[in-house]
Formats: C-alpha cells, structure tokens, sequence
C-alpha cells in the first residue's frame, strides 16, 4: 500500500453541529452512505450547549456573579454564563477540529474507494485515541451532565461537546467540537472558557514577537496615542497542539497502512487563523501604502527641485 498523504486539522470559531450530526441532510451527502456515520458525542440530541455551560461554569460564575451585585455591579452580569460568553466579542461558546487524511482526488470514496477505507479506519481509531488516551482531554454525555459528582477531571484542557465521523460526502473526516474549561483563574469567575490560557497552561503557549519588513526592519503602527509595536504570533498554541495529534495519524499510517505523511507547500496564511492573518496582511497593505506616498512625495520633491533650478536658469 505503500502511498502518501495530507493530514489536515483545520480549527474553525463557528461550527455546524446540526450538520455534523445530521439533524439535517446537507446536499453533499449520499443516503447510501449513511450508514458509515458515526456519533461518538451528540451535543444535539443528548444535551445542549446551554446546559454544557450549566454544568461546567454556572456554580462558579453565579459565585463570582453575587460578588459583582453587592459592589453594585450587578448590572453588568448577565443571567448566566453563557449569555455572558455569547456577548463577549473575544469569546466563542465552542470551537471545531475537523480532521482529515488525504483529499477527495487521492482518498475520495469515488475516487478511491480502497484508500477512502483505510483512511476511514484510522480516523476511527483516532477518534477513540482521542475520547481515552489523550492528557487533559474528556468528553460530555448526558449521564455526566445529570451527574452531580462529575467534573472535568483536571484543571485545565478541552471538553469535547461533539464528535461525528461523516463517512457520506466526499472524503471520510471527523468533527471534534469543544469547549476551553481552565480553572483557578485569578480575575473574573474561577473557572472559565479561556481558549489561550487553557493551551497555555496544558503547555502549548502562544508567543508574540515584533514584525520585521523585507529589509528586517522593526513594523510600527501608527495609533492616536504615537507609534506601536506591529505584533505578530510566531507560535499559536492551539496549532500546536493540533500537530502533535496529527504526528500520532502520521505514526499510525506508517505502521498500520504504510503510509508517509505528504507535506504540502504551506499556503501563503501557514497556521494563522483567518483573523489574524487578515491583521496582518492590513499591516502590510498599510506598510505598502506608506512605501508608496513616501515615493510619490519623494518624486515630486525631484521635480519640483528640477523646475526650480531651471526657472532660476531662465531668469538669469
């Protein structure tokens, strides 16, 4: 079987779970594959997502919450603590890891049915890798969630809400959908959503430094209150994360399928996330636009200088 192929673990702010977990049949699927879907964790059916909060941060945030009314605060705490993370702009209420072996021109089901089921297969064996051997990682079902006793048993990692394979569309992939949970948090409630943090303090940090331009020149932004360092992430912790769980798909398919990890030339983004990479590509574009008015003012001032020179030429 010897072959290559991509492992991609792309991480998205805003999944579908009705679509993941087939509430509704999306055009791109096929009824004769139905049958190869499979709902490891079922935030749709078995629970909601308001009462994955209920049961992960309410205790804590109603604690923090009657704190905030007596210093008369009390107007800025919403009722619960997921409506306070649905009105935090820096916040989302779950994110998702879609994983994927391969394309649908090298691992399709109807471009290659026999790779398509070994793909299929290690993904499968990943998702259970995943839900039990993987540190600071648990999962939600309704029995926990009814279970007065049972907590997320660290104090930080990732609490999966979600988890479906799609064997029906083009190429077999899985959803993992999660929330951050982190405890001990020094400001606000104890216990958070916290997306950076929760890496940060499983050991997957993310780090900033200063941008350079072409000619490694420090950037600067320009801001009402003068010149700013333009920063840029050169290690993202989620993404990091993400890799080493790819290594273990990579691992698995050399020793169970034969299979080499295929590195694909990185995109011109590489691992940022869309947001930040738009950030950074208007640091760029407003860089260039700098170039460009220095080189037009520099120009006029030759031409000016020239017209100058010949008029007290013409005069004399």
């Amino acid at each position: 079987m010897g072959n290559s192929k991509t492992i991609s673990g792309a991480l998205h702010r805003i999944p579908n779970l009705e679509h993941n977990n087939r509430d509704h049949w999306p055009p791109n699927a096929t009824h004769d594959r139905e049958d190869r879907n499979v709902y490891y964790v079922n935030g749709t059916r078995d629970f909601t997502i308001e009462q994955a909060y209920d049961k992960l941060f309410e205790a804590s945030y109603q604690e923090w919450r009657q704190k905030e009314i007596k210093k008369s605060r009390g107007d800025r705490c919403p009722d619960t603590y997921y409506e306070k993370i649905l009105q935090d702009k820096q916040k989302h209420e779950q994110y998702e890891i879609i994983w994927q072996i391969g394309d649908m021109e090298d691992t399709g089901y109807e471009s290659d049915f026999y790779d398509s089921l070994f793909a299929e297969r290690a993904l499968l064996d990943f998702a259970e890798h995943m839900l039990a051997e993987v540190p600071n990682v648990t999962f939600l079902t309704k029995e926990r969630i009814d279970d007065p006793d049972w907590n997320p048993p660290f104090n930080e990692g990732i609490v999966i809400n979600n988890m479906a394979f799609n064997g029906d569309e083009s190429t077999p992939h899985l959803h993992m959908t999660f929330i951050p949970y982190v405890k001990n948090c020094s400001r606000g409630q104890t216990v958070q959503n916290a997306f950076s943090q929760t890496f940060k303090r499983m050991g997957y940090a993310t780090t900033m430094k200063q941008a350079v331009d072409e000619s490694d020149n420090l950037v600067w932004q320009d801001t009402p209150h003068g010149k700013i360092p333009q920063m840029k992430k050169v290690e993202y912790g989620a993404v990091t994360w993400i890799e080493e769980q790819k290594e273990w798909i990579a691992d698995y398919m050399q020793k169970e399928l034969g299979w080499e990890r295929f590195f694909k030339g990185k995109n011109e983004r590489g691992d940022l996330l869309l947001s930040d990479y738009r950030r950074e590509r208007a640091a760029e574009r407003a860089k260039e636009a700098e170039k460009k008015v220095f080189l037009v003012e520099a120009d006029l001032k030759t031409k000016e200088k020239a017209v100058t020179e010949k008029a007290s030429t013409i005069l004399s």
